[in-house]
């Protein structure tokens, strides 16, 4: 798949899988053409160029070098590469579209637990380690970290870019936030199962029968998966595992997980890939595709072994065994539950990559699966304004996987390459998905009356009937010894019925016009073998019989119903089935394909297929790798090899015997002569192209070198279609979604949001948008509502009603928008978050906001003040200039050399001098200009430079000589305040007890004591304690010298702490218990105290319950305000303590005159007083239920 992975989107040799799955469309989209003019274009059938060339170039820079050079026009790969975008858009020279179809993935093998013949542990043969790997990676990580962002998380089997992801979007997400990163669950069941397995940790490393348990990681390495391989190889020896990093690229690894026997125990698990060519309209087949052995044919695909339930979920969902959309639903949401379970392969990124090419070549890309993957690219790729020519493109590998046309190479860039040499009978539009006629003229759908399928394009007509009976002429099975084709008369006596129908009326000269490229006409023996192939090949009776197709098989057989030709020329068939697709029109093309000679790995005409159906009779070679590999014969490829050698002694055998296969069935559809003529043209296309691939699409393949991995591909002359066919495509037009709303969503009350959806910058018509819809998430990532928004004008809007948000949980909540184009589709998204908050806390938000809008006000205010008043209204700024001029003066009368010059030289370097002193200090602008810079810096803590004073390890930083202090201050008041509450408040209550006591009127007459300040305390506690008595140090913080000892110097901190505490319990404790004690009393002579007190509650709980919790918003606003008062004095009582804190760091400031300081200090006291005094509004309206916050209360 390009850089991301070897395998295109659900391609598989039995053709009956294209109509058993109702099609699922390989999906197409397109980039913007430049249509060349009518007169280049007008005779020109086929291809556009007359050659491509391609050529390997494993590295994404080295082909971006070499389409500068113009060594190659395009680049079949993407890249995912910031850089490499960067680069490609800068330059002119060159172009490239962008898709979403490239999909990053952990492979495991699932066979074990113990690899036979080994002692060798395989953990993930247990489903529950590897679902628990999905906890253990972090997928944001590799999308925003490895692939910086050129990458989305992607946790289930469907595409977040398709249809079913934006049906489904609701299950969707809950699995996705269910399985969200949580590595310590992913340890816990791992260590849990390893345990169950007979493994041991020893020592932080998990052992199994004595040996250390080695996992062998197949590591990409041609792009972003190594180091996403690197990445999960760290996490599980994390968890104890030893791991054995195998790098290599697509061919090195391929040959391990994808065509050796899992069972050999080569590897563990493989950092995968997967490109998927098209939008899908229908992923309802992934499940059986990616984890059922009905998937593909190889050997890994045949170890899976899903549950019993998912196993049959996963059939049902892919023969559309369901009758409702809702039924659908149910089993789909149920499948995405038990793949995650299952996790034979866990989805990691879906990538957003880029398809460079040089910009005169124009070609149509796909949208989701780029250039490589487009279904148009060989009908589109051209120069710009001309015909002819050869483009070369790169591809990051090639060949890596034999070609044949039944069970050969699904690596995606040998698939896009043949698919260079295959028409189509229909081809899917690049941008809707849905299938448009390429050699269809029209399709009749006949559905049972009930089934949820709808159409869109007239070339097919839809029409619902009660019953549909199939015709007991149809045929519906083979017998691979009689060699003949079986009806339903025959198997069926009792008749049967189907649920759908679809008749198919090819072109009328659809025989005349096609050929195959080595001149060969389409002919009826070429669609007939398709259809003998589809039974013979899972028949045990079949010569050619092959196991490995025998899941599938076994799965459409539920709901094949028979087919008919009605018609040969003009060709007209119809087939009959059970299952169905959503679409009328892939119902259509699914019919259309059943009886189209392409098989799943390339084209097929009658006489090549028959070739390697000879050799696999014969026991010489097989088509698929798993029956080759069982057999211990070549895989066929028609390409190169040594099976070229076997085929050759088939083609001259057969053109000697004019051989016509199965021709007991197939010589009613073939002759004798074109037979003859065949096996003619085929020797001659061997002889001179050397290889055995023969198509019919617009270009033929000319030349392969396996050895120097170059593919030749030439313009086929003779494709019957003009060239201009397919370029009519136009840019497709994405949607971009923009959601808008509220940031805060109030709890139990309306909320309205608004989606508008563009195209580039303009209104995307309404008529154009099938549906937008929404899903609502709480802060929990649970799902609260989902829905459709409602089309308003050039808007959508989205009413949530009280009853919806009063679902929400208070936090961050998220409102997903998936917006739905008729246009194209790939669906859009937009997310927009809010704050989803209580009705109470968005009127405290509110009054919040109004009361730190004032305070900051009443800050500005202060500062400016201060700042006006530091600087007396710009009178220090004359001292200052003295200060400069006198301090200029004497250092010139220092100078030696300086006293010698003439005096208007020393006068003029005075000035200068002056000058430049005055301007370091701002001293040129005006005080105004200044004073306004000043408060915005002093707002911002923005401080500056101090202009005298130094912090004490000598920095002049305004900050670093506050937060020298500040923690000075910060532990001297906060520590009196608290020993201040706790003391007032056991006094008071303890007053309370003895009201009339000695004591409570001692409190009361020395209340009006507190009327004097803190520092005036201060100085008869120094003159007693520390003069007289000497009991305690007169001030400072420390003894000096400092004590060296922890203990001690803690010590010494508390001795000085004392004095300063002493002054402000002092100057507030008399105050503070007469007011709590006047409260208590107050509280304590209600009536509901009365009623408690009768109750016998003790008087502890009646003090605790009724007393001082109606008391707690009195107890903490005293708090709160003595700690505003003790800001306001500290600047005097530092100063009496010579405590060297903020405050009298502010009054050495003031006497130095030094204006920075000063604003510092202010500032700083300002927002402390500013946060104290809102705290407290906050507590006082949060304790206090009378208290409202908002402007009025709500009922």
């Amino acid at each position: 798949m390009g850089k991301r992975g070897e395998k295109a989107w659900r391609v598989s040799a039995p053709r009956w899988r294209g109509f058993r799955t109702a099609g699922l469309p390989l999906l197409v989209a397109a980039v913007t053409l430049t249509l060349p003019s009518v007169g280049l274009a007008q005779a020109r059938v086929g291809a556009w160029v007359d050659a491509v060339i391609a050529v390997q170039e494993p590295s994404d820079a080295a082909a971006v070098s070499r389409l500068e050079a113009n060594d190659f026009q395009a680049w079949f790969s993407a890249t995912s590469n910031p850089d490499l975008r960067d680069r490609v858009a800068r330059n002119p020279a060159l172009t490239s579209v962008v898709s979403f179809g490239l999909q990053s993935e952990l492979t495991f093998n699932p066979v074990g637990p113990v690899f036979g013949g080994t002692n060798r542990l395989n953990p993930f043969a247990s489903p529950k380690i590897r679902e628990a790997m999905n906890w253990l990676i972090d997928r944001r990580f590799i999308a925003q970290e490895i692939m910086r962002g050129m990458a989305t998380p992607r946790y289930l089997p469907i595409d977040g870019a398709f249809p079913d992801y934006a049906r489904l979007a609701d299950a969707a997400r809950k699995l996705e936030i269910q399985y969200a990163p949580n590595p310590d669950r992913a340890r816990a069941i791992i260590s849990e199962e390893m345990g169950k397995l007979g493994a041991t940790l020893v020592g932080g490393k998990w052992q199994f029968r004595g040996q250390p348990v080695t996992l062998t990681f197949l590591i990409r390495t041609e792009d972003e998966r190594k180091l996403i391989g690197e990445y999960i190889a760290g996490l599980l020896e994390n968890l104890g595992f030893a791991v054995e990093r195998r790098l290599g690229s697509s061919a090195e690894l391929s040959p391990i997980w994808s065509r050796a026997d899992p069972a050999r125990g080569q590897w563990h698990l493989y950092t995968g890939g997967w490109q998927i060519v098209v939008i899908v309209r229908d992923e309802s087949g992934n499940f059986d595709f990616f984890f059922t052995p009905r998937g593909l044919t190889g050997p890994l695909w045949q170890a899976y072994k899903p549950s019993p339930e998912f196993d049959h979920v996963s059939d049902q969902l892919a023969r559309s065994d369901y009758t409702t959309i809702a039924e659908r639903n149910r089993l789909f949401t149920r499948a995405l539950e038990l793949a995650m379970q299952d996790s034979a392969r866990i989805w990691l990124v879906d990538r957003t990559s880029i398809w460079p090419r040089r910009a005169e070549v124009k070609v149509v890309a796909d949208l989701a699966g780029g250039i490589s993957g487009s279904l148009l690219w060989p009908y589109t790729i051209r120069y710009e304004g001309r015909t002819g020519g050869t483009v070369r493109i790169g591809v990051p590998n090639m060949l890596p996987e034999p070609w044949n046309p039944v069970g050969g190479s699904n690596f995606i860039f040998d698939t896009t390459l043949y698919r260079a040499t295959e028409d189509y009978a229909t081809i899917v539009d690049p941008y809707t998905g849905l299938d448009l006629p390429q050699r269809v003229e029209r399709a009749e759908v006949f559905i049972k009356r009930g089934l949820p399928v709808t159409k869109s394009l007239d070339w097919v007509s839809l029409q619902f009937v009660p019953e549909i009976r199939v015709p007991d002429d149809a045929i519906i099975s083979w017998d691979p010894k009689a060699q003949r084709f079986i009806t339903v008369k025959e198997k069926h006596p009792q008749g049967l019925t189907a649920r759908t129908k679809a008749v198919v009326h090819f072109e009328r000269d659809l025989f005349e016009k096609v050929q195959w490229h080595d001149g060969s006409r389409l002919s009826m023996g070429d669609i007939m073998l398709g259809w003998i192939l589809t039974f013979d090949r899972a028949m045990d009776a079949s010569v050619i019989f092959d196991e490995s197709v025998l899941p599938s098989f076994e799965s459409f057989v539920q709901t094949f119903r028979g087919f008919r030709i009605i018609s040969e020329n003009p060709l007209v068939a119809e087939i009959y089935s059970d299952a169905f697709s959503l679409d009328a029109e892939a119902i259509g093309a699914g019919a259309a394909g059943a009886f189209w000679p392409t098989y799943g790995f390339g084209p097929g005409p009658w006489h090549t297929v028959a070739l390697g159906i000879r050799a696999e009779a014969a026991g010489e070679g097989a088509f698929t790798d798993d029956k080759a590999a069982k057999k211990k014969v070549e895989h066929l490829n028609y390409i190169a090899g040594p099976t070229l050698a076997v085929l050759d002694r088939y083609l001259a055998a057969a053109r000697a015997e004019n051989f016509i296969p199965y021709a007991p069935a197939l010589s009613k559809y073939i002759t004798a002569e074109e037979a003859r003529t065949r096996w003619t043209f085929l020797t001659h296309w061997r002889e001179g192209r050397g290889h055995f691939w023969v198509g019919m699409g617009p270009f033929l393949l000319q030349r392969v070198s396996p050895v120097e991995k170059i593919v030749e591909l030439h313009r086929f002359s003779r494709f019957p279609d003009p060239s201009t066919k397919w370029v009519r495509f136009d840019e497709p037009r994405l949607a971009t979604v923009t959601a808008s709303g509220p940031s805060t969503v109030r709890i139990g009350e309306m909320a309205t949001f608004e989606v508008r959806i563009t195209f580039k910058g303009r209104p995307y018509a309404a008529g154009d948008i099938e549906e937008v819809k929404y899903l609502l998430f709480d802060a929990k990532s649970q799902l609260v509502a989902n829905g459709a928004a409602q089309h308003a004008g050039e808007a959508w809007t989205l009413t949530f009603a009280p009853e919806v948000t009063r679902r929400l949980s208070p936090g961050s909540s998220r409102l997903e928008v998936i917006a739905v184009s008729r246009a194209v589709s790939i669906p859009s998204f937009a997310t927009v978050s809010s704050r989803a908050v209580p009705e109470t806390l968005v009127r405290i938000v509110s009054y919040s906001a109004t009361r730190l809008v004032a305070l900051f006000l009443t800050v500005v205010v202060g500062v400016y003040l201060t700042i006006l008043v530091a600087n007396m209204g710009g009178y220090v700024d004359v001292i200052k200039r003295a200060e400069i001029r006198e301090g200029a003066i004497f250092r010139v009368l220092a100078d030696p050399k300086m006293m010698r010059l003439p005096s208007d030289e020393r006068a003029r370097r005075i000035e200068e001098m002056i000058r430049l002193d005055e301007e370091r200090l701002g001293l040129n602008r005006p005080f105004i200009a200044r004073s306004l810079v000043y408060l915005r810096d002093a707002l911002v803590l923005r401080l500056g430079f101090a202009e005298r004073m130094n912090s004490d390890t000598g920095s002049r930083l305004v900050r670093n000589i506050i937060l020298d202090r500040l923690p000075a201050t910060l532990l001297l008041f906060v520590s009196a305040e608290l020993l201040l509450f706790f003391a007032s408040i056991f006094l008071a209550l303890s007053l309370s007890r003895r009201y009339g006591s000695t004591l409570d009127r001692a409190v009361i007459a020395l209340a009006p004591t507190s009327a004097a300040p803190a520092w005036f305390y201060g100085i008869f506690l120094i003159l007693i304690f520390a003069a007289l008595l000497r009991l305690l140090p007169f001030g400072g913080m420390i003894d000096a010298p400092p004590p060296q000892q922890p203990a001690a110097y803690v010590l010494s901190v508390l001795r000085h702490m004392v004095l300063p505490i002493a002054a402000i319990v002092l100057s507030s404790i008399f105050i503070a218990v007469y007011s709590l004690r006047t409260f208590f009393l107050i509280f304590s002579s209600e009536d509901y105290v009365e009623v408690a007190k009768a109750k016998g509650l003790s008087s502890g709980t009646i003090e605790r319950r009724y007393i001082l919790r109606p008391t707690l918003p009195t107890i903490l606003t005293g708090f709160l305000l003595g700690l505003i008062g003790a800001w306001t004095g500290a600047i005097v009582l530092e100063t009496v303590f010579n405590w060297p804190g903020l405050g009298r760091a502010l009054f050495q400031a003031i006497g130095l005159f030094d204006t920075p300081v000063i604003v510092g200090a202010t500032i700083i006291y300002a927002y402390l007083l500013a946060i104290t005094v809102f705290v407290l509004d906050i507590l006082y309206a949060w304790v206090d239920p009378r208290v409202k916050v908002g402007l009025e209360g709500r009922r």
